[in-house]
């Protein structure tokens, strides 16, 4: 993603938390042929000084976001800001569990995108 996409995406698209990332999500209309989703992990140096740890959970929320890949809508494109609550995981099990709960929520955020 662009860093016009990432700002884009943080001011108009819809918005869910989870224990551990925030999730923007926005359909992308300027490519409607496409099937692809587009995923940006933000992890800011508040969370933690050390890039390695930074670059392992960013590693850590692409691998979710890759996981869930087949059940989400194509042209879409996905923000998750980790939180500070993020540092007390020590798996990637805990957050693809809170990043799950949010895609198959009965209201789903997901929904509002449409």
């Amino acid at each position: 993603m662009k860093k016009k996409d990432v700002e884009k995406t943080l001011k108009k698209g819809v918005v869910t938390d989870t224990s551990y990332v925030r999730i923007y999500a926005r359909l992308n209309t300027e490519t409607m042929d496409q099937k692809d989703i587009q995923v940006a992990a933000v992890v800011s140096k508040k969370i933690h000084a050390s890039a390695v740890q930074r670059h392992k959970y960013q590693r850590w929320i692409r691998e979710v976001v890759r996981q869930q890949e087949e059940t989400l809508p194509g042209n879409l494109m996905l923000v998750l800001v980790a939180k500070p609550s993020i540092k007390t995981i020590n798996s990637l099990k805990q957050i693809q569990e809170s990043v799950l709960s949010a895609f198959s929520a009965k209201d789903g955020f997901l929904r509002r995108l449409v």
